[in-house]
């Protein structure tokens, strides 16, 4: 996915017709890739091995009642959080189909702050749209799958 998504060119249809080349930002790219690189090639499955990454102490495993990972990107207003959400999400979800023993969800819960990020999230996730208009979903054949068709959320 992560060469379908940074280093395969997509064009995409603008609104008056023509075509321009769609590519991620490299922070996004960079956001994408640690989450990935933490969970499948460090193996970070939970609150402990994620806080060996903690170089400033801040953070205990005390903090977190929870068991389940937390993977969190911090990036600033304008960054496209938006957008490494859906490929995170897609990642997530074809890690689970295609890969035997995954940990990872298939099913995703989307929580806003307030009514205006809602408005902002129901714009792009709303119908799949994001997932469907932004080159997310590889195409059919990609690496041997069929990403589009077996891409089945409700």
């Amino acid at each position: 996915m992560l060469a379908w998504w940074f280093e395969t060119e997509h064009l995409i249809e603008q609104a008056d017709g023509t075509q321009s080349q769609f590519r991620y930002y490299f922070a996004q790219r960079e956001a994408v890739e640690t989450v990935i690189w933490l969970y499948d090639v460090r193996g970070a499955r939970d609150k402990f091995d994620l806080l060996r990454f903690d170089a400033s102490g801040a953070v205990s495993a005390n903090m977190f009642d929870e068991a389940w990972p937390r993977f969190v990107v911090k990036m600033a207003t304008g960054a496209g959080k938006t957008k490494v959400l859906s490929l995170l999400i897609a990642w997530s979800y074809f890690h689970k189909l295609y890969e035997a023993g995954s940990t990872l969800a298939r099913n995703f819960l989307l929580i806003a702050p307030n009514i205006i990020v809602l408005d902002r999230l129901r714009s792009d996730f709303d119908g799949l749209r994001i997932f469907f208009n932004d080159p997310v979903l590889p195409d059919n054949g990609h690496a041997g799958h069929n990403w589009r068709d077996d891409f089945q959320m409700a």
